[in-house]
């Protein structure tokens, strides 16, 4: 290939990533009834967005690696009502008579949605920018925006170079709508495949083929299995204590098989959520064998709060306890195997669970399962309680199991005084003997955290919660954040379905979209750091190398609210206490890119 350093004057001049400007500026011009503006895809634009002058007919200008999705934002306001408003893009012509086909530009409209729970609520926005659709049209009010989301999907074969085309708004009753030039940039390489676990997991689970595909196409590399479908698999008990799955996990496996056909869980670890199967069907299998106990009582299933007694010798019970339903039985030693007619057959029965699902999976060529065990269980002592065990019985199968901790929880209280003393600013620290991987909530990620975890030989990494409105979070977590700590896992928690059937195509979660941006920043970022680890390229572009990444490093902070936040009362982006506003995201990736392409001179 000839060196690309001519062939990228429109990205050595600099990328035209939307300027952030606030969403209550100066009306457009009283002459202009209907008007096109682009800005920052991460800045919100809300039903009543008035755009500012400099983004009004401002081209859209984008850049990208072969085969990566790009997105853009542009808005339309008008005066008057304007109903049935959409936009179409054109194919894009590049360099040697190279096209990119107009097939190739999604254009999905903005969906205007009450908040979702845990979302930022901006006083002045009754309604918020929530999913993408793939309607029709959109009717623009009277005196106010809607928003179009315009994604570029480079073809794998696209030649490096300027690509040009247009957008334009059409509808029904009017035929002088304007439109926006479109620029596009392709790179003259292809992004690796991003080295941390990337899954979902939340209310919903992706078990059509569809969702699958949309997994992938958003950046997912592996697959966790949602606890609603081990949980029906219940063993067979036999006196002795063996339990056997006759089933052997089919329904796991139908999924897991679903998934890999579409790229996921083929060289990362696959998951599975056990802690409602391992509480649930256990003592169903004991019940259903007719077991009963020394004095004739029947098993229970094993509540987060009060279950844990079955499990081990309760000791004094201590009432009114925060966060604790109920009495609370402390033991002198939670991490003890269990100790009850009970709790001794309720763990080998777990064990039995660990012991198949690994047989399973080595059957199936799997790369490796991780166990989902149990999600925060910060919440009451008798999960804690639980999570203990989990994690003890899932280490002594020889099982790689996971916990998700967001804040500090408890320890067993002080028997003299009948107290619950915090375990610290870290709670896997409770869990850390039996765990090989820690799953933090972000805001205990850091160099602390991440140098225990690296001593201990555990396996690092993060959850996300993904709501809908906090685009810029996300991305940061899952790329600039995700690179800076080197992490190995990052879960994303839906609150709700991040892709699903609109009107005969698809509907995604704003936040979605984001994370896939930030697992490209991070493809950038892990492309030239493996460059510069390879002294490939000539000796000025390996030190130039060398310095974008320790000054994004330098520069990314450790913790997510250093970057800023969305304002509660506008509802606008404002920066942290990093330079850190939404234009940055792009400024630090083009440095990457450029840095690139020095060092792949005349491949």
């Amino acid at each position: 290939m000839k060196t690309a350093r001519n062939a990228f004057p429109a990205l050595a001049a600099g990328l035209a990533a939307a300027v952030l400007l606030t969403a209550c500026g100066a009306p457009p011009l009283p002459e202009q009834d209907v008007v096109l503006y682009s800005r920052h895809y991460l800045e919100p634009i809300y039903l009543e967005t008035v755009p500012e002058p400099g983004e009004i007919a401002r081209p859209v200008r984008l850049f990208a690696a072969r085969d990566e999705y790009e997105p853009a934002s542009v808005g339309v306001f008008s005066h008057r009502a304007l109903p049935g408003a959409r936009l179409v893009a054109s194919d894009l012509e590049g360099p040697g008579g190279a096209r990119i086909d107009a097939s190739a530009i999604e254009i999905l409209i903005t969906r205007y949605m009450k908040p979702m729970p845990r979302w930022v609520r901006p006083r002045h926005h009754e309604l918020l920018p929530g999913y993408l659709d793939a309607a029709p049209a959109a009717d623009v009010p009277a005196r106010g925006s809607r928003q179009f989301w315009v994604t570029v999907h480079v073809p794998s074969d696209a030649p490096a170079g300027t690509y040009l085309g247009h957008l334009r708004l059409e509808a029904p009753s009017r035929r002088d709508l304007p439109g926006l030039s479109l620029e596009v940039e392709v790179l003259p390489f292809t992004l690796p495949e991003a080295r941390p676990s990337f899954f979902l997991y939340g209310n919903n689970y992706p078990l059509s083929e569809q969702n699958f595909i949309d997994a992938r196409r958003h950046g997912m590399n592996t697959v966790v299995v949602n606890h609603g479908w081990p949980k029906r698999v219940v063993p067979r008990y036999y006196a002795g204590g063996r339990f056997e799955y006759t089933d052997r996990f089919s329904k796991v496996v139908e999924v897991v098989e679903m998934a890999r056909r579409h790229g996921l869980g083929i060289e990362h670890p696959v998951g599975v959520m056990l802690h409602s199967h391992l509480t649930g069907s256990i003592p169903a299998a004991l019940a259903q064998a007719g077991l009963t106990g020394p004095g004739g009582e029947k098993i229970d299933r094993l509540e987060d709060p009060t279950g844990y007694t079955l499990l081990h010798t309760p000791g004094r019970a201590v009432s009114e306890v925060e966060r604790q339903r109920g009495p609370y039985y402390p033991t002198p030693d939670p991490s003890a195997p269990p100790n009850t007619f009970w709790g001794r057959k309720v763990y080998q029965g777990w064990l039995a669970a660990f012991r198949t699902l690994e047989e399973v999976g080595r059957a199936h060529g799997w790369p490796g399962l991780w166990y989902y065990l149990i999600d925060e269980p910060h919440h009451s002592r008798g999960a804690m309680r639980l999570a203990i065990l989990l994690a003890r019985a899932a280490d002594e199968a020889g099982a790689d199991g996971m916990i998700t901790c967001n804040e500090p929880t408890v320890s067993e209280p002080d028997p003299a005084k009948l107290w619950f003393r915090p375990v610290g600013p870290e709670p896997a620290l409770l869990l850390e003997p039996f765990l090989r991987t820690r799953s933090y909530h972000n805001k205990y990620l850091g160099p602390e955290t991440l140098e225990r975890t690296r001593a201990a030989g555990d396996h690092y990494g993060t959850y996300i919660n993904i709501y809908g409105n906090q685009p810029a979070g996300t991305r940061f977590l899952a790329g600039y954040l995700a690179h800076r700590l080197q992490l190995d896992h990052v879960m994303l928690w839906q609150w709700k379905n991040v892709s699903t059937e609109y009107e005969g195509g698809r509907s995604y979660l704003r936040d979605w979209e984001a994370a896939r941006e930030g697992i490209d920043d991070l493809k950038y970022l892990q492309l030239l750091s493996t460059l510069v680890e390879q002294g490939r390229g000539p000796a000025a572009a390996l030190q130039r190398g060398r310095q974008v990444l320790a000054e994004i490093r330098r520069a990314t902070p450790t913790s997510v609210r250093a970057i800023g936040r969305v304002d509660s009362v506008s509802g606008r982006w404002e920066a942290g206490s990093r330079d850190w506003t939404t234009g940055a995201f792009d400024r630090r990736r083009r440095q990457a890119a450029l840095a690139i392409v020095a060092l792949l001179g005349e491949e």
